[in-house]
């Protein structure tokens, strides 16, 4: 007998006790843990559905072992601020040496917990429009782009860290181009928690 032959009598039998037990509930009729009746019967019928479960099941234990992390990904340091600019078109960078050449996948800044009179909060001085770079050289004579956000303003991540990818680019030197800061009452201001590469 195939299995799709045994599935459809599975069927039929619990069909049949459904309307003889209104009780029987399809929660109770879960198989395999994680996967539901009408999985468990493609399960059976189809290699392709057990090796994904396989693997699904494998990637929830691997998860299960994943430290836990606070809920709060805001910076609780006040991380680094710029000078006051009086001008929205002040352009501001912030350089970072990684200390020999490393490449990169991807770049996590982590917005600063401001607290300025009323201007306090998450993604407090959060840049409204910048972009990455990466260099061999301190003088970024020579560089390569990573990101380019100037054309817009980006969202302010509040509590979350914005990740953006590097794509494996490769540099000794990390710079972000800051051409929007973030507006206060009279003045503008950029802040970041952490930078993370």
């Amino acid at each position: 007998m195939k299995n799709v032959e045994i599935a459809l009598l599975l069927m039929q039998a619990c069909s049949i006790a459904f309307q003889f037990d209104s009780r029987v509930k399809a929660e109770n009729l879960k198989v395999m843990p994680g996967i539901g009746f009408s999985n468990w019967v493609a399960s059976i019928s189809s290699s392709d559905v057990r090796d994904l479960d396989r693997q699904r099941l494998e990637l929830l234990d691997e998860l299960r072992t994943v430290p836990k992390t606070d809920h709060s990904t805001t910076s609780s340091r006040l991380g680094w601020h710029s000078k006051v600019l009086h001008s929205p078109n002040e352009i501001v960078w912030i350089q970072v040496d990684l200390g020999k050449q490393l490449p990169i996948d991807c770049i996590a800044f982590f917005p600063a917990h401001g607290a300025v009179q009323d201007d306090s909060g998450p993604g407090y001085g959060f840049p409204l429009r910048f972009r990455i770079e990466v260099s061999d050289e301190e003088s970024f004579s020579r560089r390569e782009l990573i990101v380019d956000l100037s054309d817009q303003d980006v969202a302010n991540p509040l509590e979350s860290p914005m990740i953006i990818s590097a794509s494996g680019e490769s540099g000794r030197f990390l710079r972000v181009t800051v051409t929007k800061p973030w507006p206060r009452r009279e003045d503008w201001i950029i802040a970041l928690g952490e930078l993370l590469s």
